[in-house]
């Protein structure tokens, strides 16, 4: 398929017909790319839409309308109800970001000292996975379908700790949607990330984490279908994140993936700086569902470190992958590397893969890596049932617990861990009760 854009022919790479190594233990048919009516990211099809002047729209809006903003996107990506005590906590420090197709409406405390600015610029997508066609084909979509990245310069005033929320697609009005993200935090900056995603039927989403030297963030991202989903087929939604550290930057998340339908997630974190540290924890939920995990970390200088807590708990049809790697190359002695992978079955159907790998250069460092799965443990549940609980209410606190160790990090931060908490006992609720 050919088409043109700022005069220079464009052509849209296909998918392989067989699936690559990284791809194999799942159906290779499910990570497609749309092949006809493609669209653009603000929603208009990409062969009748020419124009250079592709760029997003940031329009700044009163801020006193932002809790009742927040309330109505939480409503559409959650069911329970909100204690809004903590963004009054907040509020001094805060920027909401709602996204929709091209658009982003921006609520910013007028209390605010931190510089932050939006710029929208040509986006350059090199695939996260070298050498696989797939990953190519994805970058190459993405380049056509999103022309400009999105870029949030971000610069704390002294100790003042920005604190992002951004809700990302929170009305999908069509079958595909596209956004590209870029976070540069600056020299020594502060600053808090929380970013809900729900795309259409069909999303790809590139997100960069940019951390210069002794930058400090702490990031959350929830990503789940919406709470009705009138599409006929299942959605299909895939992220690429892309991490860079640089000398003694630091940088806390937490991933938490819950849909019926496909998802696969692309996450790349270089650590460029000496004593540059990533502590990160994964957690999926779903019945139903094809999820495939690809964290890759890679190594570059001295003294850094990495360490990743990756869970699932699958339920009827569930099909989890998890294929980790680290990479510490032979400058970069000196590091600790961990990646830990544990995976909860509910049914006989349900079936998780684990492929973590080690690439190691250098002999000074230390480095591990491992994967369990398993089904709940009835000696638990029995034990349980004769302490007063009944069946169902032993399974819950079982299958929640199990979740909620992905929260320890955030044992000092009360709004990440209410709302992680919540999230938590909703996904298991809504899927498995």
């Amino acid at each position: 398929m050919f088409t043109t854009l700022d005069s220079k022919p464009i052509r849209f790479l296909p998918v392989p017909e067989k699936p690559e190594e990284s791809f194999r233990r799942l159906r290779p048919d499910i990570f497609f790319l749309p092949k006809n009516d493609v669209l653009n990211f603000l929603g208009k099809p990409v062969l009748e839409n020419t124009s250079p002047f592709q760029i997003w729209k940031v329009i700044h809006r009163d801020f006193q309308n932002v809790n009742s903003i927040f309330k109505e996107n939480l409503e559409k990506f959650a069911n329970f109800n909100f204690d809004f005590d903590l963004l009054e906590q907040k509020k001094d420090r805060l920027v909401v970001l709602e996204i929709q197709h091209g658009i982003v409406d921006v609520y910013s405390s007028p209390q605010l000292q931190s510089f932050i600015e939006f710029k929208s610029q040509p986006s350059a997508f090199q695939p996260l996975s070298e050498k696989s066609e797939i990953c190519e084909a994805f970058a190459n979509r993405l380049q056509i379908s999103i022309p400009h990245t999105l870029k949030i310069h971000v610069n704390s005033h002294n100790t003042e700790d920005p604190f992002f929320i951004v809700f990302d697609h929170t009305q999908p009005h069509f079958s595909q949607s596209y956004t590209s993200l870029h976070f540069q935090f600056e020299k020594n900056t502060l600053a808090n990330l929380f970013y809900f995603f729900q795309g259409a039927e069909f999303s790809l989403n590139r997100m960069h984490l940019e951390l210069k030297k002794n930058a400090r963030v702490k990031s959350f991202f929830v990503a789940s279908n919406p709470n009705e989903n009138t599409n006929q087929n299942p959605p299909i939604q895939l992220v690429e994140r892309l991490v860079t550290l640089d000398e003694n930057s630091n940088l806390q998340e937490t991933l938490f993936f819950s849909q019926k339908g496909s998802f696969r997630i692309s996450q790349k974190v270089i650590l460029e700086g000496v004593h540059s540290k990533y502590t990160g924890t994964q957690l999926t939920v779903g019945e139903r569902c094809h999820f495939d995990f690809e964290p890759l970390y890679f190594h570059k200088s001295k003294e850094s470190s990495s360490s990743l807590i990756s869970k699932m708990i699958l339920g009827k049809k569930g099909r989890g992958n998890f294929q980790g790697l680290i990479i510490v190359s032979e400058n970069a002695p000196g590091c600790q590397a961990s990646q830990q992978n544990k995976n909860i079955l509910l049914h006989a159907s349900a079936r998780a893969d684990a492929q973590p790998r080690l690439e190691v250069y250098p002999h000074d460092v230390i480095c591990h890596h491992g994967s369990a799965t398993g089904e709940l443990d009835e000696k638990q549940i029995y034990y349980l049932t004769s302490r007063g609980f009944d069946e169902k209410n032993a399974r819950r606190l079982l299958i929640e617990s199990f979740a909620k160790e992905t929260l320890k990090i955030w044992e000092n931060e009360e709004f990440f861990l209410y709302l992680g908490e919540k999230w938590i006992e909703q996904f298991c609720e809504k899927l498995f009760f």
